[in-house]
């Protein structure tokens, strides 16, 4: 125990339990107090030796914890869950500031570093964790349902607020209507005519999610039909990992990735648009030919190509890894012609 005390209280671990324990005081402040913690008076309103006095109780409860376990990275943890409830709250503030891109960019960074020294105390435990092929299939099909269930609730609340504009999602819900009535693709919001939306863009994929849009002819199917799409793409990640047998652990953490990717999930958020089928179907391209079944790489090269008229760039890059990686001239110039 008195090793175990020494330990505790060398420079690192006291510096770590400092910051952990200022971060867990500052989340404190935040979530008790009502004024804005960006404004100059939120600091002059607050007592210096109150803050002292709650951070050094949050240090001497760190420092026992640290004492009274097993482990030795116990403060690297206490400082990650800080600092990351402590980000959550600013990020969710963080559109009040004069220039939120800059804020946002500052908060990621400064996260980013409390991420790396967490990944660097913890590593051999990364690196003992086993975790068989068929848990990473639930891990990431469970990764896919929760990015799929938020990206589908957040764009469902646009539209019951009032916050989708008629620019783009109106012609969308538009013309699955009028798809609805009479097969075609009609718009009359887009150019003030009756038109078809395919003179705009080329996007013939759309029918995919029609069926599903007849069943239930609401704006919200269209919500909740592009998150679960978006979310769908986890499954040919997943059959890419087992096609090149990766293990079960670095198969659950490419799921992962791709269900908490922001460029897929915030790319939904001004309501459903083509591109919303790209990765997937893409992925399912990918892994047929990785697979050498073609046929099935050629239907998904298609659908790829009906997503919108520049989606042809997609396929033409792939072609040519094929082409000039593969060796694979007969299927790379087929598709590179396609495109």
């Amino acid at each position: 125990m008195n090793r175990k005390m020494i330990s505790a209280f060398t420079p690192e671990h006291v510096i770590c339990r400092l910051i952990a324990s200022w971060c867990a005081f500052s989340f404190f402040m935040l979530i008790t107090r009502e004024d804005d913690f960006l404004q100059l008076g939120y600091a002059q309103n607050t007592s210096v030796w109150i803050s002292l006095s709650v951070i050094l109780i949050f240090f001497l409860a760190y420092s026992a914890i640290h004492i009274l376990s097993k482990r030795e990275e116990t403060d690297s943890w206490l400082l990650l869950i800080g600092a990351t409830l402590c980000v959550i709250h600013w990020l969710y503030k963080g559109n009040r500031t004069q220039n939120p891109f800059l804020f946002v960019m500052a908060v990621i960074l400064a996260y980013g570093f409390f991420v790396m020294y967490f990944l660097q105390k913890n590593r051999s435990l990364f690196e003992q964790m086993h975790v068989k092929r068929k848990t990473a299939w639930w891990i990431g099909i469970i990764f896919g349902l929760l990015s799929g269930t938020m990206i589908a609730w957040i764009t469902s609340l646009r539209y019951l607020t009032f916050s989708s504009p008629n620019f783009d999602f109106g012609i969308f819900v538009h013309m699955f209507h009028n798809m609805k009535e009479t097969g075609l693709p009609d718009v009359s919001c887009e150019r003030d005519v009756l038109m078809s939306h395919f003179a705009v863009h080329i996007s013939p994929v759309y029918y995919l999610l029609f069926p599903f849009y007849v069943l239930f002819p609401s704006p919200l199917t269209l919500q909740i039909g592009q998150a679960a799409i978006v979310a769908s793409g986890v499954v040919p990640v997943l059959l890419l990992c087992q096609k090149y047998k990766l293990s079960g652990k670095s198969s659950a953490a490419a799921a992962i990735l791709y269900a908490l990717h922001p460029a897929l999930s915030t790319s939904c958020f001004f309501d459903i648009h083509e591109n919303c089928f790209l990765a997937p179907l893409l992925l399912w391209t990918f892994y047929f030919f990785e697979c050498k079944r073609y046929i099935p790489m050629y239907i998904f090269a298609c659908f790829t190509l009906a997503v919108k008229e520049d989606a042809a760039v997609y396929i033409l890059i792939f072609a040519l890894y094929l082409v000039f990686s593969k060796r694979s001239f007969r299927h790379g110039v087929l598709l590179a012609v396609s495109a």
